[in-house]
């Protein structure tokens, strides 16, 4: 991966590959501090995808993309901390793989340019039917967050963990918000993207590095203005008490989601453990929560877990039935009890390291994924790579581990008890 300043706060990271029959290119808008507006960059994307001015139908867009070969062009947005990357991301076949000589490149990037750059818009406004349609969607799907239980669940508990912080937004604010999003607002919120977001443009195919650099800066020419630096997350504090909540809602299995606290952040020198603690601890098959908590025990139907990484958050959610819901607590507090004590193989501890590496290994071949691995790394100012990453994870001992389970202090227990479910 190589790195070129193209501008001041416009960067691009260009990965030289030959392997790939296609060519990916993505443009991400890094939006911090009074930038990251949730509400009106949510209504945002969905009114980005009714068209441009160029292809200002969504039949038209279609078509557009068909005519190249079939290629594929997505834009939306996702939330890292208190930093959303908003996306513009083209995938398009590569030259040499086309019949008689045809090429797609340069219209492909003028698609995503003209998507991106020439939005439907009429006198600093976006059209107002297109934007009372998608806060409407918006609301709705919100108004529908209950339906998907376990998502709901993390949810509330994430809200419990982050109680004050600028990333702890109510579902009741956010509908409130998008209520208060107006044509004119939004598209105003857009200049405001293009003009001060910083960008960071990932790139993976066969094009000569001067050549790519000198075609991307003609045709993003409009983005050179000068850029805002990024806003610091909010790290997220201990409480002195435990905070639980409980909700009963009508399901078919309860939703029991555990919040922690470390003092461990992307960038610092224990992170990789705490990356092997998680692998360890839920998410490899492996791990102690899948054999000894769900298998062994029967206590959970699923265990997943979520790191703010730059925050200072985790937190692990499962499926139980609502009756276990104190004994699958302890349960899995003994599984990092017993990590941070060391009470674990050094089996477990040489396949897990296995399994990152691969990991890591494999993302080589997926250029959206080297993309966020790289983006969350960027927002740390951890300046490794893959490479340095699989080193490190070979150097770290079980003290290390030790270390990093040890960390993990218990902050906020949020439980989804399903209705009817024999637990009180």
């Amino acid at each position: 991966m190589t790195t070129t300043a193209l501008y001041p706060g416009v960067t691009l990271h260009a990965l030289n590959e030959n392997r790939f029959k296609s060519e990916y290119l993505s443009v991400d808008f890094l939006l911090s501090g009074d930038l990251l507006d949730r509400a009106h960059a949510a209504v945002l994307t969905q009114v980005m995808l009714c068209g441009s001015r160029d292809y200002p139908t969504e039949a038209a867009l279609e078509r557009a993309l068909y005519e190249l070969y079939d290629a594929d062009f997505y834009q939306g947005g996702y939330l890292l901390g208190e930093t959303m990357v908003k996306h513009f991301t083209m995938v398009s076949a590569r030259d040499r793989f086309l019949p008689d000589g045809a090429t797609v490149r340069r219209d492909a990037r003028g698609l995503l340019y003209s998507c991106m750059l020439r939005p439907l818009a009429d006198n600093g406004r976006f059209r107002k039917k297109h934007v009372d349609n998608q806060k409407k969607n918006r609301i709705d799907l919100l108004k529908a967050e209950k339906i998907n239980r376990p998502r709901y669940a993390a949810h509330k508990c994430m809200e419990m963990l982050c109680a004050g912080e600028p990333c702890a937004l109510s579902t009741e604010q956010m509908k409130k918000s998008i209520r208060g999003v107006t044509p004119e607002s939004l598209y105003a919120y857009y200049e405001r993207i293009l003009r001060e977001a910083p960008v960071e443009i990932f790139y993976a195919g066969d094009e000569d590095a001067d050549s790519l650099a000198k075609d991307l800066s003609a045709g993003l020419r409009s983005l050179f203005t000068p850029k805002r630096a990024l806003c610091p997350d909010v790290v997220s504090t201990q409480k002195r008490e435990v905070m639980r909540r409980t909700e009963k809602l009508p399901a078919y299995q309860s939703t029991l989601c555990l919040g922690y606290k470390t003092p461990i952040l992307m960038g610092q020198k224990d992170f990789t453990a705490l990356s092997l603690t998680r692998e360890m601890l839920c998410l490899s098959p492996l791990s102690l929560i899948f054999t000894n908590v769900r298998e062994k025990q029967s206590l959970c139907y699923y265990c997943a877990d979520r790191l703010l990484s730059r925050k200072g958050v985790y937190m692990l959610y499962s499926g139980i039935d609502g009756k276990n819901a104190e004994k699958t607590e302890k349960e899995i507090d003994a599984q990092i009890s017993a990590l941070a004590s060391g009470d674990f193989s050094d089996g477990l501890l040489f396949d897990c390291k296995r399994m990152m590496k691969n990991s890591l290994s494999s993302m080589r071949d997926n250029p959206q994924a080297l993309e966020g691995w790289y983006i969350r790394r960027l927002l740390a100012d951890d300046p490794g790579t893959p490479e340095n990453e699989r080193a490190a994870i070979d150097a770290l001992t079980r003290e290390d581990v030790m270390r990093a389970a040890a960390s993990l202090q218990k902050d906020s227990v949020f439980l989804l008890l399903a209705s009817g479910s024999a637990a009180k």
